[in-house]
């Protein structure tokens, strides 16, 4: 087990070195123009967990126990049927996101490279979730490690063709992995099992709708900025935007180790599961909190030295950050969701958000343009925190009764000092 995390948290490091490194060159590289199209199709890309419908989500969560039984027969008809089925769909998830791209920019020859990259993340995707759902963690280190490097590409070829090298070092990039990961890659190829993909459908249909619904709310300022503001405004939101990331996912993978404990517990007793949460937020919230404020207060000299051409917003940028603040809630409630396996409640939470979010950025743009989205964002998931803290109180009742008292008095407390910094740092300005 010590192993297997070593080797999850070296591989995140490498994704997340690459992604700082390409962060910091690229908006350097290329004209806003240009990089707002990267932000763009990074957007489009992040609803690729809709590609296959959810089937491979599904397959993430029923192959474990088949692998742990070691039911040969039925492990290989799923790696067939969510190979091929999904390699079908994302040829059709290919051709929308290029004919996207192609309505707002309207570049063939980038479009033409564009039909491509989808399939090919598609494949070494379900090949990272196949050795992972085994428990081959060395070598899911090694392909993460591979593409990470893999994606350093685009700063040679930006830095020689501009934004056509961007495209070609993604499909680049893809085809290096694909290489490296060798024969192993074409050997769950076979017949699909329709009458597995269509029993499963409805299920993937939900499990991919809650992903995708999820993701877009935690970064709702890229994708709102991205539909309503000029390409100037997409690209200073695409900059902050992958700082706000990095920090997010930093702090998920972290929480990581922690919701599969929450789960196992839930497996013992429900009570267990919220003492152990109990135990979580009293060590985990303050420095989340703290650590929150210092990069808020740092990110804008940061900014300012590392990207000179851009003008940054404190307040978008303020806005963007502070959300992470609610991450370990958000995390660990969300964990109670799956737990209590109340999908069709989460995803309508997550909607109700999103709207909230929506209605909070035309409002605001309304007096403020171009703060909508980074505002929209901030108080999505504060919304979506408080509801989830209400739902889950609701649905557990007596058994969350020790530790809900200090959780809600936890989650106040955030939620007023937060507001408190706000306004001090409105004042002082």
């Amino acid at each position: 087990m010590t192993k297997s995390f070593h080797q999850t948290l070296l591989a995140n490091f490498m994704q997340q070195a690459s992604a700082v490194i390409l962060l910091l060159f690229l908006p350097n590289l290329l004209d806003k123009h240009a990089f707002a199209q990267i932000v763009f199709i990074s957007v489009l890309l992040s609803f690729m967990v809709t590609a296959d419908l959810g089937l491979s989500l599904v397959y993430g969560r029923l192959a474990p126990a088949l692998n742990a039984a070691g039911d040969i027969v039925a492990i290989r008809t799923w790696n067939s049927s969510v190979l091929a089925f999904g390699l079908i769909a994302s040829c059709f998830f290919s051709i929308f996101t290029a004919f996207i791209y192609w309505l707002k920019y309207g570049h063939l020859e980038y479009v033409a490279l564009l039909l491509f990259l989808p399939v090919g993340l598609y494949w070494i995707s379900f090949h990272v979730s196949q050795i992972s759902v085994k428990g081959d963690f060395t070598e899911y280190r090694r392909v993460i490690g591979m593409r990470s490097l893999a994606a350093l590409l685009a700063l040679p070829l930006v830095l020689a063709l501009g934004l056509i090298g961007w495209f070609v070092s993604q499909i680049a990039s893809v085809l290096l992995v694909l290489a490296y990961i060798g024969r192993g890659l074409p050997w769950p190829l076979g017949k699909a099992s329709w009458s597995l993909v269509c029993r499963h459908v409805p299920e993937g249909l939900l499990l991919c709708a809650i992903t995708a619904a999820w993701m877009q709310l935690l970064n709702f300022g890229k994708l709102y900025s991205s539909v309503n503001y000029s390409t100037e405004l997409i690209a200073h939101y695409g900059v902050a935007g992958a700082a706000y990331q990095s920090l997010s996912t930093l702090l998920i993978s972290a929480f990581l180790p922690v919701t599969v404990a929450m789960l196992g517990h839930f497996g013992l007793s429900n009570k267990d599961a919220f003492t152990f949460m109990g135990k979580v937020l009293r060590r985990s919230i303050w420095w989340v909190l703290i650590g929150t404020l210092i990069v808020i207060e740092v990110a804008p000299h940061l900014f300012r030295i590392f990207f000179p051409s851009y003008q940054f917003d404190v307040w978008m940028l303020m806005a963007l950050l502070l959300s992470v603040a609610f991450y370990p809630f958000l995390v660990l409630f969300g964990t109670c969701m799956v737990g209590k396996r109340r999908g069709a409640i989460y995803l309508l939470l997550i909607l109700v958000s999103l709207l909230a979010s929506v209605a909070a950025a035309l409002l605001i743009d309304w007096f403020a343009h171009g703060l909508g989205a980074a505002w929209g964002q901030f108080l999505g998931v504060m919304i979506f925190t408080w509801c989830l803290y209400w739902v889950v109180y609701s649905l557990f009742a007596e058994e969350a009764m020790a530790i809900w008292v200090y959780v809600g008095r936890s989650l106040a407390v955030i939620t007023v000092l937060a507001l408190i910094y706000m306004a001090a740092r409105w004042i002082w300005s």
